[in-house]
């Protein structure tokens, strides 16, 4: 299923949990939610991110719901703090600093 987000909503797929030093991955319980993830779908309003971008969004934001059983965050535009360039779309389209 495929989440069409409508004005200025973004949808956004967390990123997975890092590992620790020695490689384990530490329980949910454990740890706090991460605040960063990957750009999946973009409203018809939104301007600043586009489909594809890794974003750092607001620690508390958005609505969690489930398609296909992969939970993804539905968020205002708003809630988006930056977007981390990757080193491989530095100088692509999906890079915001190239201009439209």
């Amino acid at each position: 299923m495929e989440l069409k987000p409508l004005a200025d909503r973004i949808v956004v797929l967390r990123a997975p949990k890092a590992k620790n030093a020695a490689g384990l991955y530490i329980p949910d319980v454990a740890t706090e939610q991460s605040d960063k993830g990957r750009v999946l779908s973009v409203g018809p309003d939104v301007k600043t991110v586009k489909r594809g971008h890794m974003v750092l969004f607001a620690k508390y934001s958005g609505q969690e719901v489930k398609a296909d059983g992969i939970p993804m965050l539905i968020m205002t535009e708003k809630s988006i703090i930056a977007v981390l360039l990757d080193e491989e779309h530095v100088g692509t389209d999906l890079d915001p600093r190239v201009p439209k």
